[in-house]
């Protein structure tokens, strides 16, 4: 709006000029309308300001949903590039309030990949003991898995000849090394299931075969 300012110096002499002030900008945002991630990855949403236009003017960011992210923390500049970590597709809204209460909007749709990446190997080595595929254990991103619910090994008739339950993928603690009863089994092929728990509450059976090789 329009003020008046006066000056007076020390003898009393005036200077009188009417100012006016212009409104603040209002303000506008801006994010990329679509991204990927792989299931367990995470992204950080760039809400992008106008150029020139001062945070200071802004009073306001808000986030909806706000399930997925997370913030460094309470400052205007953090709250406008949160990290993204949604284990489903997500739309996600921001909008920016000025100090005069002026208003933007924009939306960001976030694409979940989530084929879970997990290995099982089909041929292992335990009699070479040379530290190099000793073992059959469940590689996976572990990102993307709550835990492995059971996993469980039976030779050609039936009979088990290992199980682990509840338990972190790639750990070699959780593997079995071609033993039964401490005996080194004979070179043969072995069926395994696996009931592996991702992050998105998903249960997968996995089940397939694995070669003990000389």
């Amino acid at each position: 709006g329009t003020y008046q300012l006066a000056i007076q110096d020390a003898n009393g002499c005036e200077f009188k000029q009417s100012l006016q002030i212009p409104k603040a900008p209002d303000p506008a945002v801006d994010l990329i309308p679509e991204v990927s991630i792989d299931l367990g990855g995470s992204i950080e949403l760039k809400a992008i300001l106008p150029p020139g236009y001062p945070t200071a003017l802004i009073d306001t960011v808000i986030w909806d949903p706000l399930e997925g992210l997370t913030f460094k923390s309470n400052s205007i500049t953090d709250l406008l590039k949160p990290i993204a970590s949604p284990t489903k597709l997500t739309e996600y809204t921001v909008t920016v309030i000025s100090g005069d209460d002026c208003e933007a909007t924009d939306r960001v749709l976030v694409r979940v990949d989530n084929e879970p990446k997990i290995y099982i190997p089909n041929v292992f080595t335990p009699s070479k003991e040379d530290g190099a595929n000793d073992k059959v254990l469940i590689f996976a991103k572990s990102e993307q898995v709550k835990q492995i619910n059971a996993f469980q090994i039976y030779d050609r008739w039936g009979a088990r000849v290992y199980e682990a339950f509840n338990f972190q993928p790639n750990d070699p603690d959780y593997g079995w090394d071609g033993r039964l009863a401490g005996k080194l089994q004979n070179p043969a092929v072995f069926v395994y299931y696996a009931e592996i728990e991702l992050i998105d509450g998903r249960v997968l059976l996995y089940k397939g075969d694995v070669t003990l090789a000389q």
